[in-house]
């Protein structure tokens, strides 16, 4: 018994475990409810640039100062909508790693 550890800490399994299970509940709806903003967005902007592009015929130089604000905003909106995606469905497979 001398050199004998006990060791009493939760197993390291049952931890990942249930993390991947909070961050699984979590995020799922988050991610469900970003892609539908994400994409309503794109589609709004789709049809403004349709718009912005019938007015653009109808002037002699026409200077486009929305893009700086409209461009970037939708930019990252995207890659947010990514960046969750990414972390919702990497918690899934770890989860399912961590099962089996």
């Amino acid at each position: 018994m001398c050199g004998a550890v006990i060791d009493d800490r939760p197993d390291l399994r049952n931890i990942l475990r249930i993390h991947a299970r909070r961050i699984d509940a979590q995020y799922k709806s988050l991610v469900a409810l970003f892609a539908i903003a994400s994409s309503g967005l794109w589609l709004c902007d789709g049809v403004y640039e349709y718009q912005m592009h019938l007015w653009a015929q109808t002037v002699t130089g026409p200077i486009r100062i929305d893009l700086l604000l409209v461009a970037p905003f939708l930019y990252y909106s995207g890659m947010a909508f990514y960046h969750l995606a990414k972390i919702s469905v990497g918690s899934s497979s770890k989860a399912s790693e961590v099962e089996s």
